[in-house]
């Protein structure tokens, strides 16, 4: 699907963890967006992102990869930021942790290794989290940036 207006073109692609699904039955799937977004006009500048990440590490993130999962979403998150943009991530398990604050995207390759050493542990203050991920918001540099998103990965 693509949605053009004057600002930008936004193509969304839905893939599902499977083709196959059983008939007559409630099915659980587990499916990826890719969100692609490009300007359509070139000289547009946009306000620099204030993004905080949170990160679930409970031990249940051992199994099926989950942490492995939420570490690839992380990388491409970094990746695709604006070498300006503001980034922090808060990783929650029954502690929780500050793993970056007011980081530069331009530092990504830095900020990668610090998501390579994350594990998982304890059980899921995800309430900790939350609040520790919300606040980053609050405390962020606003002439910098004014946009504030908070992402929750579990």
């Amino acid at each position: 699907m693509a949605t053009k207006n004057e600002l930008a073109t936004v193509n969304i692609r839905f893939t599902p963890d499977n083709k196959y699904i059983i008939a007559g039955v409630l099915n659980t799937k587990r499916a990826r967006f890719d969100i692609e977004t490009k300007s359509n006009d070139l000289e547009a500048q946009r306000t620099p992102l204030n993004i905080a990440l949170i990160l679930g590490r409970s031990s249940s993130m051992e199994s099926d990869n989950k942490l492995t999962f939420a570490k690839s979403a992380i990388y491409s998150v970094l990746n695709l930021l604006h070498d300006e943009d503001i980034v922090n991530l808060v990783a929650y398990d029954t502690n929780v942790s500050i793993i970056f604050e007011n980081a530069r995207a331009s530092t990504r390759q830095f900020l990668h290794s610090l998501v390579d050493h994350i594990v998982t542990d304890g059980s899921t203050n995800l309430s900790g989290g939350i609040e520790t991920g919300a606040s980053k918001g609050e405390k962020a540099d606003l002439n910098h940036s004014k946009t504030q998103l908070t992402i929750n990965i579990n």
